[in-house]
């Protein structure tokens, strides 16, 4: 058993101490069985609502720290539904198959909000909170920037990430010891010849070491693009957001620097969790529910300045 699959276990098993209902649920997008873990308060359902959780980059709901934010999150008697994005693959589970071709794009992940956001209208009367986790935080941040939905109360980035394409570059070729330039030019080559879904063998990509990935994944993960900047995207959502940063993720200080000029501590605000990194496992978990409780329920929370925040 995986440390992260231990971990949800031991969350289940820690739940059925309170009143609640657990399901796994499944819908169907795209010819894709999409998959998801419900928690909600026996008694209340999803009436007062319910978070949406996004997960970070071919992980998955189970990925650590998820299973804990749903554990707090019904503790306050808030409902969630943490959600697996399909990456192209037939009814996910677990982390993705580096050893699978990947097809899938970053953008895909913005259409499955979207059907799950349809499926949970019919439930839940008073609205959706997302909250996403690194890339997924960017994915959440481009469904409220694209959509006009009124059923969206709030969105919530733990983490979120950025996208400074010298700064992956460098880090791709510290990693693969192979440039990524040649790599992003020969699958551009490849799209413009209509041949997206070429595969391109045995490459470093993403979490993956070594994968197969069409030419179209490659450009959709690694060609420049500002919407994956998620401090961008910021100013053009329409509904409160809350943006979570962890102490110990590398990126906190870029991110801190660029978020904290907008933060108004009421449309936009931002709060430090010090103890935690990007995957707020563990014990910030629970910091990280208090904080989306206090967003959700009571609009509260501790907005603070990048002089606060990173010496």
């Amino acid at each position: 058993m995986t440390h992260t699959r231990l971990i949800g276990l031991l969350a289940m098993l820690w739940l059925m101490t309170f009143d609640l209902t657990a399901a796994e649920v499944q819908i169907r997008h795209d010819g894709l069985a999409l998959n998801g873990r419900l928690f909600q308060p026996e008694e209340r359902g999803l009436s007062n609502g319910v978070v949406l959780i996004v997960h970070d980059t071919l992980t998955s709901n189970d990925a650590d720290g998820i299973a804990g934010l749903q554990s707090h999150l019904l503790h306050h008697g808030l409902a969630s539904l943490a959600i697996n994005l399909t990456l192209g693959v037939d009814d996910r589970r677990g982390p993705y198959d580096c050893a699978r071709p990947h097809f899938h794009r970053h953008q895909d992940a913005v259409g499955e909000i979207a059907a799950w956001m349809e499926w949970l209208a019919r439930s839940a009367p008073n609205g959706v909170t997302l909250v996403g986790y690194g890339r997924g935080a960017n994915q959440v941040a481009q469904y409220a920037v694209k959509f006009a939905d009124d059923r969206l109360r709030g969105v919530v980035m733990a983490a979120p990430m950025l996208f400074d394409r010298a700064r992956i570059a460098s880090a791709y070729e510290s990693r693969s010891e192979f440039p990524l330039d040649p790599i992003t030019r020969h699958a551009r080559d490849l799209v413009i010849k209509r041949k997206s879904r070429e595969l391109l063998y045995q490459i470093a990509f993403l979490n993956c070491t070594q994968s197969d990935v069409s030419a179209g994944s490659v450009l959709s993960y690694y060609a420049e693009d500002r919407n994956q900047h998620t401090p961008y995207l910021l100013p053009s959502i329409a509904q409160p957001v809350l943006v979570v940063a962890a102490g110990s993720d590398p990126q906190v200080k870029q991110l801190v620097q660029e978020v904290a000029p907008l933060a108004d501590g009421e449309h936009l605000q931002l709060q430090m969790v010090e103890e935690a990194d990007a995957r707020f496992g563990g014990n910030t978990a629970e910091q990280l529910a208090k904080a989306v409780v206090r967003f959700v329920v009571t609009r509260e929370t501790a907005s603070v300045t990048a002089a606060n925040l990173v010496k």
